[in-house]
């Protein structure tokens, strides 16, 4: 599990950053970035994820058709986010970006 933390710590920290001054925008974040995590989580997703024959791009494209399917958007952030930790091969780390990113918003209020 330790190595998931530290995979995510950089992404949380990244996120926390672009909203560092705006109290309001890292709760909007928060609760978007917890409904990625949700959706990530998911073990047929993460099986989809590392499917070899499935690209970074089909990916992104079936969690964004899921989302947009449940009504949930997301701030252009947590798209890039997101865009970020798939190409990279991280989906799995998302829950765990999560919750990082929430104890630093926690600390920080």
């Amino acid at each position: 599990m330790a190595e998931i933390a530290t995979i995510a710590r950089p992404y949380a920290e990244a996120l926390f950053k672009t909203s560092a001054n705006d109290t309001a925008q890292q709760h909007t974040l928060r609760g978007q970035l917890d409904s990625l995590a949700a959706l990530a989580g998911n073990d047929d997703m993460l099986s989809l994820a590392d499917n070899p024959k499935v690209s970074s791009m089909q990916v992104f494209d079936v969690i964004g058709g899921i989302a947009m399917g449940q009504g949930v958007t997301f701030d252009k952030k947590i798209v890039n986010l997101l865009r970020t930790v798939v190409e990279n091969g991280r989906l799995a780390a998302l829950p765990e970006i999560s919750t990082q990113y929430q104890a630093l918003v926690n600390r920080s209020s």
